[in-house]
């Protein structure tokens, strides 16, 4: 049922939401909330109980006026705690994947309320691209490792599942075509640790120095996917997003 726009305080305005939100956190609960806003990149959900950031959740749509929406895994990025007003408070999830069916039915859900323009109602903070799993511009230092070689890289944009690697050398070598598995390993400078990731050169950038990869990651284990989540967040931090215990 969609709540009443009444005002609670005659002086402020009603909070507008847009569709029921149910919830379900990774230790079985689930909870029936409100989403004031949603993107193809974010959601954001007015909650009582905020989830801890780095909370995963699944989170099915229900928007006013339309079928439910296909479920979608979002990882908390951000809190809002408003203690002069409950309706303001909530939290920002991320999307962290989305196959084309579910794509197409946020894209048409999005025009039918009239936020047809995904970018206006994203989490603010670092630049998130429209992907299916979202990218964090990033500066960490890597190697690829190749059958032949392996060249010394930065990973300048990072997602759950994959990197765009900009190499250190003008020329990418010809070994390296698209399609090529490769070994990326990216150096966590909070933690000093090396994540070790199997890729695939999904796209060659060579029109301009530096030279550049695009890498799909496959096959990550649980290990790798929660270090590369632990970097992403702490871009995150870095950027007045979040706040991370140890920064």
């Amino acid at each position: 049922m969609k709540p009443s726009a009444t005002n609670m305080d005659s002086g402020r305005p009603a909070i507008r939401v847009v569709a029921d939100a149910v919830c379900d956190l990774e230790d079985g609960d689930k909870r029936n909330l409100y989403a004031a806003r949603f993107s193809l990149v974010d959601i954001f959900i007015l909650a009582m109980r905020i989830p801890p950031i780095g909370t995963v959740l699944k989170v099915t749509l229900h928007p006013f006026g339309l079928d439910p929406l296909p479920p979608v895994e979002a990882l908390v990025v951000s809190t809002v705690f408003d203690p002069s007003d409950a309706r303001m408070s909530g939290f920002g999830a991320l999307i962290m994947s989305m196959d084309d069916e579910t794509l197409e039915a946020f894209e048409s859900a999005l025009a039918f309320l009239g936020q047809d323009s995904p970018a206006k109602d994203r989490v603010t903070g670092p630049r998130f691209e429209r992907r299916r799993s979202p990218r964090v511009s990033a500066d960490f230092k890597a190697h690829v490792v190749f059958l032949g070689g392996k060249l010394m890289a930065r990973v300048t944009d990072l997602s759950m599942t994959g990197a765009m690697v900009s190499l250190d050398s003008r020329d990418i070598p010809s070994n390296l075509p698209a399609g090529t598995l490769v070994q990326v390993c990216l150096f966590n400078e909070w933690t000093s640790e090396i994540v070790s990731v199997t890729g695939k050169v999904v796209r060659r950038m060579e029109t301009s120095p530096p030279a550049g990869l695009g890498v799909r990651f496959v096959g990550v284990d649980d290990v790798a996917t929660a270090m590369i989540e632990d970097m992403i967040l702490r871009v995150l931090g870095n950027a007045g997003e979040i706040m991370i215990k140890g920064t």
